[in-house]
């Protein structure tokens, strides 16, 4: 297996956790912990990528867990999210909020895999990853408290970026290169540097609430 692959693997393994951890802590708090716009585009990446034109192996069947994991979130979303969603939203808005936001998530991934050529989700997955970074910030700060987050959920996908940052250096440690210009290095480094801002941001908020920062998980 190729080294940057080698190094790739405890990303993915990291996102998976992060993904199941919140999982454990929106079942807890009684408060999703995925926010739905990064769900969004999580659900159609790897619907796409794991099932209607799969990645290459075995990225194709990590896709596919993280897919499963996917539904399991947007339950989440739609048993725990109407309350929240409604306290600033008119009644009655929550489901097609929901459904219009998915398809639109679904139709900017598959437009840009098709009109640019992305065959790898390489563009879409980590414009994804930036967007889900900063959607987390943008929760946490919305709802003004920790609900359905913990410490160990941040740097679960700030661990994960940064394993999957350092395989694509080390697959093109060249730049400019193919996979390594402009734009996906900023894609690269931004999702890195939101990563450890919402970590920050975070911790603050844990202490204020006076949580214990390591044995919330």
């Amino acid at each position: 297996m190729p080294l940057d692959a080698i190094v790739a693997m405890p990303g993915a393994v990291c996102w998976l956790l992060c993904y199941l951890m919140i999982l454990r802590r929106a079942r807890l708090d009684q408060a999703y912990g995925m926010p739905l716009v990064a769900l969004a585009g999580n659900i159609c990446w790897e619907l796409l990528f794991g099932f209607i034109d799969p990645d290459q192996a075995p990225m194709d069947t990590v896709n596919k867990i993280w897919f499963l994991v996917d539904l399991g979130l947007l339950w989440q979303i739609l048993r725990y999210g109407r309350a929240e969603h409604e306290r600033r939203w008119p009644a009655g808005s929550f489901l097609p909020l929901v459904a219009g936001t998915l398809l639109l998530a679904f139709g900017i991934v598959l437009g840009v895999h098709l009109e640019f050529d992305d065959s790898d989700g390489r563009y879409t997955g980590w414009g994804i990853n930036v967007l889900m970074s900063a959607c987390f910030i943008q929760m946490l700060l919305t709802r003004g408290s920790s609900a359905g987050q913990t410490v160990w959920i941040a740097l679960s996908k700030l661990l994960g970026t940064l394993s999957f940052d350092l395989a694509q250096f080390i697959k093109t440690p060249s730049w400019p290169a193919e996979g390594l210009g402009p734009l996906m290095t900023t894609l690269y480094l931004g999702s890195l540097a939101l990563d450890m801002v919402y970590l920050g941001l975070l911790v603050r908020q844990l202490r204020k609430e006076g949580k214990n920062l390591w044995t919330r998980w």
